[in-house]
């Protein structure tokens, strides 16, 4: 029985006729922003729900409330990968509005989130980025709607402060492991 898949596609159609009846696992990437139907992700990772404990999305054409009204619908997800797409037209969605609706003090979303893992570029300060870590570190405010992150692990092209790495330096101490890795930018000629 099926119970991981990675797809690479930009025409998602194929999802509607996928039947994979106890899917733990799920990677779907588009390697180009192409016909891809966020109304065609949303119904195939539903179906998932009580059974999808691990999930990447590269380069998803999914807007922030689409991700979060998503995520609501995931409440067993475990281990969550998020990659910004680069291609141009693609929105970035590493902003105050998926922040927000990860942060623990606002909502359950995800509550059994145990590892995070963001690829891209941030359109929001380090402050928000923190502030949601903080609200789900084992030993900080972490409420009981969500359970603590273990492991986060951010791959950025936003260059941060000497007080930024302290507060990193701070929940890795406090029970989650956080890796912060600078990504450079490459300029064609």
């Amino acid at each position: 029985m099926l119970t991981s898949l990675t797809l690479s596609m930009s025409c998602t159609p194929l999802l509607k006729t996928l039947s994979t009846p106890i899917l733990t696992h799920f990677a779907l990437e588009f390697p180009t922003y192409g016909s891809a139907s966020s109304a065609d992700i949303r119904s195939f990772l539903r179906k998932f729900a009580t059974s999808l404990t691990r999930l990447k999305l590269s380069g998803s054409p999914l807007k922030e409330q689409e991700l979060i009204d998503l995520f609501k619908t995931l409440p067993l997800l475990t281990e969550l990968q998020l990659v910004h797409g680069s291609w141009d037209g693609m929105e970035n969605i590493f902003s105050e509005v998926l922040f927000n609706g990860l942060h623990s003090s606002w909502s359950s979303v995800l509550p059994q989130l145990q590892t995070l893992s963001i690829t891209g570029d941030l359109s929001l300060s380090w402050e928000s980025l923190i502030d949601l870590l903080e609200s789900r570190c084992p030993e900080y405010g972490n409420d009981a709607t969500c359970g603590p992150l273990r492991s986060v692990q951010l791959h950025l092209y936003t260059p941060f402060e000497v007080e930024t790495k302290t507060r990193f330096e701070a929940l890795t101490k406090r029970g989650m492991h956080v890796d912060v890795f600078e990504l450079m930018t490459w300029v064609a000629n």
